[in-house]
């Protein structure tokens, strides 16, 4: 008998079916991050990923979540790295968006978080907030900068962390310059 004289059927999607595969579900289930039709296993695109085996069609495989990055041809996920933050569909690190003063971005960040109140940024990339400085303050969220608390109130004084200037206590002074 020759080659001609075997039928010939189509592996079942799903499956990977090497040369010589003897049963419609071939030789092993599709594996992670690709997904199989017919027999033959395709790589999920850029941008999305599987951490299971299986896959039957390219719908199948997740989208990159957002805080995460999902490289192409490769099997996983991680982290958006601390100092940017990966709104989705992030491929690799050139794509990720660097945190804009007054934020911080933490490893795995969506989007960027806004300084709080008492806290400020003056730099790009960060990934934590600095405390305000004494002799300052920080009213709000998100601020590239703390205010002065000498030039903009008198008799009040701005410890360290402070989110508004306060009065000097009963019994006590400040000194001017």
């Amino acid at each position: 008998m020759t080659e001609a004289d075997y039928p010939n059927f189509p592996c079942q999607d799903g499956y990977l079916c090497g040369t010589g595969s003897e049963s419609s579900t071939g030789t092993a289930d599709c594996p992670k991050d690709k997904y199989c039709i017919a027999g033959v296993a395709t790589y999920c695109p850029a941008g999305y990923y599987s951490t299971v085996t299986g896959l039957r069609a390219e719908s199948e495989c997740t989208a990159c979540s957002p805080g995460k990055i999902c490289p192409s041809y490769s099997v996983g996920i991680y982290d958006c790295v601390e100092g940017y933050f990966c709104p989705g569909l992030i491929i690799d690190e050139d794509d990720m968006t660097i945190c804009p003063v007054g934020n911080y971005c933490p490893s795995g960040s969506p989007l960027p978080l806004m300084c709080e109140p008492g806290y400020y940024q003056d730099d790009t990339g960060a990934n934590k907030c600095k405390v305000c400085t004494q002799g300052n303050y920080c009213p709000t969220s998100g601020l590239d900068a703390p205010t002065s608390c000498a030039t903009a109130h008198e008799m009040f004084y701005c410890p360290t962390g402070s989110i508004y200037p306060q009065k000097c206590p009963i019994g006590y002074y400040i000194e001017s310059d």
